[in-house]
């Protein structure tokens, strides 16, 4: 699910700068890292 959300804001952003594509990964590798954690919470 978060890997088509990224994969669809790559691609609206493809046409801007490296640097806008760089934070857009970035952000998406965080919420990833959100993600899991509330999954742990959620299995704790």
């Amino acid at each position: 699910m978060i890997g088509i959300v990224c994969g669809l804001i790559n691609a609206h952003f493809i046409e801007y700068s490296v640097v806008d594509l760089f934070s857009v990964l970035l952000m998406c590798r965080n919420v990833k890292r959100i993600t899991k954690g509330s999954e742990y919470l959620v299995s704790l």
